[in-house]
């Protein structure tokens, strides 16, 4: 066993005595015991002896020698002992004695085992022992427990140990090893009303069903018995009642003990009726009252209705996340939700990489799986402390919720003002009746004679009732008159609670309570730290440096503090209450026992330097998860160090874009009211905060974010500082994905400028700025000199970046792009083929950029004449965008864009229609209603609805979409033009030709000065106004404008172009119509 760590140990001796008659349960109970506290689902031991857990028939030598070894191998590892002795005691006044193999029942302590005096020896020379549980089962027990519970020396009177003594019997005889088979019994069922674990507090009632007559004893080290609570980390096995799946880092055990924790001696009150009601009808429900007023444990209670009422459960405080809350809630949901665990599997199997970066952890963890799952009845989620969650993670939490479906039923808690979920019903928690706190008092245990004094004292309040409540139940209660401030009333019952742990001892105070109170008062309010973080804590505050130390502390703040899955690995510790931190020691000033908050943050991140070091962060770690959560806050509370702050948010990446939001949004904010807001460290987490916007999808906010920031950082920084430059490319990039106009020529060209200026022409963001400003250069119009700037930049990218990177095949994919532009489609497809194996060698066939140049290809196959193949390649990039970003990604929505396109051209127009149709709310919906491609899909599908023979409806739609163009694109723009020339066409095929000839005349001049006399679309629009020109009844003018066209077209598209085709047809029609008497003759030749 040398150098093994275990958090149990256990030695059942189970002993006949020769003097005494034989016990026929012995020794097969002492076996039935010791395997049911070995197992590992149960009571989770190992054996406290090399030889094993089972000690039988020893004699006094050998069972003295067996009880030292156990404590002093339980005490090398800090573990809890479990000690259970079955067979023959006897008393002799205030003396017990346990009867060994050879013993003499004379009550001889050289002759029998004077077990009290031993187990007080024991425990006094084992500082390191995480406490003993101890089982007697034999006759006159408790006569052994009556010896236990005056051990002032070692118990927690004088602060040094903690311990439980379980007894079969007070001083009466015992029969059968009844109290034996009993907890047997329970620790393989299981008690339902328990927590994670079962102690001795739920076994009182079966022990007493099972040998009631023999009056079984409880004593724990302050001398309670049954009513106390005791030490929680004391406890006998796991609760096999609670069918939980996992480790024991689960969240849901937590939340579980949590629950427990809030319910005990729950009081039935007309509001929590009324929460029940609501929350089974309404789909929102907002629970408001003031804070003590009982909040958290009214939606704690709604978790003990019957047939499984509550199916998730979280308990927010100031460090949760939206990561933290769905790790949580999806930790419940495989618990109650039959098939979720299965559906979480099959969501998350469904999501493309795109999808995991940029859905929240709730959309993919719990709201997305249960969409999936069939249940009878809507699920039900509370989210409790609302109100106390940092801002994005409640605004976060608050959109998602509200827009969950109806099979999803939400609880929230908070104060009357704070936010909640939209449409959400208020059930207001009203001033609590004085019967039920009165009740409340009696459950507890709290002399009649001070229940009235509680309850004038607690004025409605259930903080104050607990409180006062536990204040009542020690000696020495005084009923003191009731204060009309709560904080004042409050902050003098903290000080009793204070005081009552040994506070007011001073060396007490320095040296074992305010190092570990200290650490938990700069932390979240609820069980939030992990167990050896606060060891290290308090280690590096000079005070308890061991497990063992921290839990003695922890039990003698029982009443301030929180725990769960107590005595485990996995034990998480925390205030019991916000209001201790915010209203009582962090008020040094103010109060009789104030902390430091800068020392104990230090010493929260010197903790985390040694528990969970950035530089081997481990997410699935409990240690690196609090890390993540907190490390941050306690690194600029310690030392207001910008660059420490960063570091944390660096190195810990969050799961997703948006949970990475989340974590830097607090940050602008708090370093401007420290450093300033135009320090260079405020500007810069202004930066990264407007970057983690736009990555999250919302483009116009990190657009708005950088235009705001922008001249600051020029006044501040300058204009050439490195981080106004990266300002400016961000900008420019979030302008342009919000949809608005792309980056002007002139602003890439500034930026690229200053670039060179500062770095030099060949550095790698010069060479983004020149390829921004070839970019613009293109979108401008000038395709050519785009083409010939990235011809030019090439080369230099690949002698300074290397061929395969990422930015110099990317430049490629530009030049190909701006060559096609220019007119050489063939060129741009020969640049393709060997590029496109280059993509896919560097990048992969799935990469966003191979992706985009295989577009690029199906566009210039179907634009040269080719529709039918485009839309197969379009059809296959959609299918693969689709697995690899998803349905509703804009690369998707942009790909089933170009498949609609060339399903229309390929000759379906009503398969265009009706694709146009499916796509266009997802695109109003992901992008905006006024993005550039939602708008091209409008006029798309307009267009689409003409070919498919309803040019009123389309004519409609054109209508309908005009003033929008012409408003966010400009009345000039090509998009623009090209949708009038489309709307005069629709006036045409409703009948109106004159009209649809006027529009056409109107828009020739400013397509050939916007596009060019040569352009496509210009000469697309001379031949659409011939035609009208014609129809409208003037066909020698038709025939007229078709021979002026009809070379120009054959030049700019080829003489097999189908638009070649259809001039030299149409000058043939207007020609004959333009000259009847030439028709007939042709007609009457042989």
């Amino acid at each position: 066993m040398a150098g093994e760590r275990a958090s149990r140990r256990v030695l059942v001796i189970g002993s006949q005595c020769d003097a005494q008659n034989t016990l026929g349960f012995l020794p097969e109970l002492a076996h039935d015991l010791a395997d049911v506290l070995t197992a590992p689902q149960l009571g989770d031991c190992t054996s406290a002896l090399e030889s094993g857990p089972t000690l039988l028939d020893p004699t006094r030598t050998t069972m003295v020698g067996a009880i030292d070894e156990a404590f002093r191998n339980a005490a090398a590892t800090e573990s809890t002992l479990v000690l259970a002795l079955i067979g023959h005691g006897i008393s002799s006044g205030e003396d017990f004695y346990f009867l060994p193999v050879d013993g003499t029942a004379r009550c001889r302590s050289d002759e029998d085992v004077l077990l009290s005096q031993l187990l007080k020896e024991q425990l006094r020379d084992a500082p390191r022992l995480d406490g003993l549980l101890v089982l007697l089962d034999t006759c006159h027990a408790g006569v052994g427990a009556a010896q236990a519970g005056a051990w002032r020396e070692v118990g927690l009177g004088h602060h040094l140990r903690r311990y439980e003594i379980l007894t079969a019997s007070a001083d009466e005889p015992a029969f059968g090893g009844k109290v034996t088979k009993c907890l047997i019994d329970v620790v393989r069922r299981g008690v339902a009303t328990a927590g994670t674990t079962v102690d001795s507090r739920y076994l009182r009632e079966p022990l007493l069903e099972a040998a009631g007559h023999q009056r079984p004893q409880r004593i724990t080290h302050d001398g309670g018995d049954w009513a106390e609570a005791g030490d929680e980390g004391l406890w006998w096995a796991h609760n096999a009642a609670r069918a939980l799946v996992g480790t024991g880092s689960d969240p849901a055990f937590a939340v579980l003990d949590r629950i427990i924790e809030l319910t005990g001696h729950l009081q039935p009150t007309a509001v929590l009726e009324e929460l029940v009601a609501a929350a089974e009808s309404s789909p929102r429900v907002a629970l408001v009252g003031p804070r003590g007023c009982g909040k958290s444990t009214l939606a704690a209670a709604l978790a003990l209705r019957p047939d499984e009422f509550l199916h998730g459960i979280v308990f927010g405080t100031r460090s949760s996340t939206v990561a933290s809350v769905a790790d949580t809630l999806a930790a419940e949901l495989r618990v109650t939700v039959p098939g979720f665990a299965e559906a979480g599997h099959d969501y998350l199997a469904r999501l493309s990489s795109a999808e995991r970066a940029g859905f929240d952890a709730l959309e993919q963890h719990v709201l997305g799986p249960l969409t999936l799952v069939r249940h009878p009845t809507p699920v039900l989620l509370v989210i409790d402390a609302l109100d106390e969650l940092p801002t994005a993670t409640r605004s976060v939490l608050v959109r998602a919720l509200g827009a969950a479906g109806p099979h999803v039923h939400v609880v929230t808690t908070g104060r009357p003002a704070s936010l909640r979920v939209t449409g959400s019903r208020l059930v207001d928690t009203a001033r609590t009746g004085p019967e039920a706190i009165e009740a409340y008092a009696r459950a507890r245990g709290v002399q009649e004679a001070h229940v009235p004094s509680v309850v004038r004292r607690a004025d409605g309040n259930w903080l104050l009732a607990h409180l006062l409540t536990d204040s009542a139940l020690r000696p020495g209660y005084s009923p003191a008159a009731p204060s009309e401030d709560t904080t004042v009333a409050l902050r003098a019952l903290y000080d009793g609670e204070l005081i009552a742990a040994g506070a007011d001892d001073p060396t007490e105070w320095r040296t074992v309570i305010r190092p570990v109170i200290g650490a938990l008062g700069v932390t979240a309010a609820g069980p939030t730290v992990p167990l050896p973080l606060l060891v290290a804590a308090s280690r590096h505050l000079h005070g308890p440096d061991t497990v063992t130390q921290v839990r003695d502390t922890l039990v003698r703040l029982s009443g301030l503090v929180v725990r769960t899955q107590p005595g485990q690995l996995d034990e998480h510790v925390g205030l019991f209450h916000a209001s201790l931190a915010e209203e009582y020691l962090l008020r040094p000033g103010e109060i009789q026992f104030g902390i430091d908050p800068v020392d104990c943050h230090a010493a929260m991140a010197a903790a985390i330097d040694e528990c969970a070091p950035l530089s081997r962060h481990t997410p699935g770690n409990p240690l690196h998860r609090y890390a993540l959560r907190s490390e941050a806050r306690h690194r600029w509370y310690a030392t207001h160090d910008a660059t420490a702050v960063v570091s944390s948010l660096l190195g810990r990446p969050a799961e997703t874009v948006v949970d990475e939001r989340e974590r830097w949004e607090p940050w602008p904010a708090a370093f401007a009211a420290v450093l300033g807001p135009e320090h260079v460290d405020t500007l810069n987490v202004r930066a990264a905060l407007a970057r983690w916007t736009g990555l999250r999808g919302d483009a116009v906010s990190a657009r708005d974010q950088c235009a705001e920031l922008l001249p600051v950082m020029e006044r501040a920084l300058g204009a050439e500082h490195q981080s106004t430059l990266a300002l400016r490319s961000y900008l420019i990039q979030w302008t342009e994905a919000a949809g608005g106009p792309t980056g002007t020529l002139e602003q890439h060209a500034e930026l690229l400028r200053l670039v060179v200026q500062v770095m030099g022409t060949e550095h790698p963001d010069a060479l983004a700025a020149a390829v921004g400003v070839a970019y613009s250069t293109g979108r401008g119009g000038d395709a050519s000199s785009a083409r010939d700037q990235c011809a030019r930049l090439l080369p230099v990218c690949e002698r300074v970046l290397g061929p395969d990177d990422r930015h110099t095949l990317t430049l490629r994919i530009h030049l190909a792009q701006w060559t096609a532009a220019a007119g050489d489609r063939d060129v741009a497809l020969d640049l393709c083929e060997e590029l496109l194996l280059d993509l896919e060698r560097v990048l992969g066939l799935e990469d966003a950029a191979t992706l985009a140049c295989w577009d690029h290809v199906a566009e210039w196959i179907g634009e040269s004449g080719d529709p039918g193949n485009a839309r197969t390649l379009c059809a296959e990039l959609v299918g693969v965008r689709e697995r690899v970003l998803g349905p509703e990604h804009p690369d998707t929505l942009r790909a089933r864009t170009g498949l609609a396109r060339w399903t229309g051209e390929a000759g379906d127009p009503e398969g265009e229609r009706d694709m146009d149709a499916e796509l266009l709310p997802s695109m109003k919906r992901v992008l905006g209603p006024e993005h550039p491609l939602t708008l091209a899909v409008r006029c798309n599908l307009a267009g689409a609805t003409a070919q498919a023979g309803d040019p009123v409806a389309a004519r409609a739609m054109q209508a309908e979409a005009l003033p929008v163009l012409e408003r966010v694109k400009g009345p000039e723009h090509p998009d623009t033009l090209t949708l009038r020339h489309h709307l005069a066409a629709s006036t045409g095929r409703c009948g109106d030709k004159t009209s649809a000839r006027d529009q056409c005349t109107a828009l020739k001049p400013l397509f050939e000065r916007v596009l060019g006399p040569e352009h496509p679309h210009t000469l697309l629009l001379r031949a659409e106004l011939s035609s009208w020109t014609g129809t409208a009844g003037d066909a020698p003018a038709a025939a007229r404008q078709c021979a002026d066209l009809l070379p120009l077209v054959e030049r700019v598209l080829g003489p097999d172009h189908a638009a070649s085709v259809a001039v030299r047809h149409n000058l043939d029609s207007w020609r004959s119509r333009a000259h009847p008497r030439l028709r007939r003759r042709e007609r009457s030749l042989p």
